[in-house]
């Protein structure tokens, strides 16, 4: 209670009512309906407050969305690392409990030998080390000595720190480390705290607003990304923010366009209608590989972060659009797209929206992400992986049954397979 920061009053102070008021069922708490619950005094009632803020856990749903808050005495003994082994999911969805199956889980994204000290994250990883820093300073009252922390310098950027120098060719001296610097700096960082303010602005709107907070997310990030990469806070954060809004407009398009479809009696599999799906599709898709590529680089390999990423993408890509094979150029060899996931990868980092395959070649990449996600949600939730995973496995299913019934089709039709 003592080294609680000065930024932590307000909130503490209006959880603190919040509670009074929720345990009392009444907007006046008096001190003897508080007392009946050991709360004898606003020491008291501070001290709860901050042991449940210390020792709590974002509650989320399977897909990683933040849904509440959750508490679990033997997870909180874990101790921090900015560089995790192992992390605390909730993979199953609570729509279907399952006797005797906690909901939370601890799961090994690394390597444990015997003896070794479990650690997990207590902030967001993808974050830049000062902000990490400073939110574990605010909420648990530490500076962080971990490995990610205290690590030397060696001269190689963070990514979640990484900018770009805009002026080729053009760069300033430090007076006094005598260290190349970006000569344009300055404008660098301005556009870095545009981002942040936008970010906040638009995280506080995405609930309530969702139109406001698409302006900012895609306002900004034209902006961001010519000053710093995909994987640098904030645009790593701006652009999964943004597709999260773009998957929930295309939502909302395609129950438009059947509504639509059904009042003016037109099939859904109309050329212009699926070449329509196609680019509203292929937009989101793009958002999702930029932002798939980006994640891919700050959390390490295993951890459920990725995993669902890479679900989302191989999702969006099993949605039913035009399947011309020979009408669209693609940025992914049919070689590739059958059999190296990680190669697909780094050829989607710059994916645009008119570059996605079509037909039988979609089909391949959606299938080889799909599989790809599946072994990476298992290795982040654990055991089969969780809700997502079976979502993923469904999706396997139908992709290949679809695959199967696309060549059967084109090869009727006396095109040449390939693959």
């Amino acid at each position: 209670r003592e080294s609680l920061p000065p930024t932590s009053h307000q909130a503490l102070t209006l959880l603190s009512h919040s509670l009074a008021r929720y345990i009392t069922a009444s907007d006046h708490p008096s001190p003897e309906a508080l007392s009946k619950f050991g709360i004898n005094s606003a020491r008291d009632l501070l001290d709860l407050i901050s042991k449940f803020t210390v020792n709590s856990f974002t509650l989320t749903n399977p897909s990683l969305t933040s849904v509440g808050v959750a508490v679990s005495p033997l997870a909180a003994l874990i101790n921090h690392s900015c560089e995790p082994n192992a992390v605390v999911v909730f993979p199953r969805s609570s729509a279907v409990p399952q006797p005797g199956s906690d909901p939370l889980e601890v799961v090994a994204i690394k390597d444990i030998a015997a003896g070794e000290e479990v650690l997990t994250s207590y902030v967001d990883i993808s974050l830049p080390r000062h902000l990490r820093i400073k939110d574990l300073q605010e909420r648990y009252m530490f500076t962080c000595t971990c490995i990610a922390c205290s690590r030397v310098e060696d001269g190689t950027a963070d990514p979640r720190e990484a900018m770009k120098c805009t002026t080729p060719g053009k760069k300033l001296v430090c007076s006094t480390c005598k260290q190349e610097s970006i000569a344009n700096l300055e404008e660098v960082l301005d556009a870095i705290r545009l981002g942040e303010e936008a970010l906040e602005r638009a995280m506080a709107f995405e609930l309530e607003e969702p139109p406001s907070a698409y302006k900012y997310t895609s306002n900004m990030i034209p902006l961001l990304s010519r000053h710093v990469p995909f994987t640098a806070h904030p645009l790593l954060a701006m652009s999964r923010l943004h597709l999260t809004l773009l998957i929930s407009k295309l939502a909302i398009a395609f129950e438009d366009l059947g509504t639509s479809l059904a009042d003016d009696g037109i099939s859904s599999k109309s050329g212009s209608v699926a070449r329509l799906q196609k680019d509203q599709v292929d937009e989101v898709c793009s958002a999702a590989a930029r932002s798939l590529a980006a994640v891919s680089v700050v959390f390490p390999e295993g951890h459920p972060v990725r995993g669902v990423a890479l679900a989302e993408l191989g999702k969006l890509l099993c949605v039913d659009v035009d399947q011309d094979a020979q009408a669209i150029e693609h940025i992914v060899s049919p070689a590739v797209a059958a059999s190296d996931p990680t190669t697909v990868f780094a050829s989607l980092e710059n994916a645009e929206a008119s570059s996605f395959p079509a037909g039988e070649e979609r089909l391949k990449l959606a299938r080889n992400v799909l599989l790809r996600a599946r072994a990476e949600l298992r290795r982040g939730f654990g055991g089969e992986g969780g809700e997502v995973a079976r979502q993923v496995e469904e999706s396997i299913r139908n992709v290949e049954k679809e695959w199967k019934g696309w060549r059967k089709v084109v090869a009727q039709g006396g095109l040449e397979i390939t693959g």
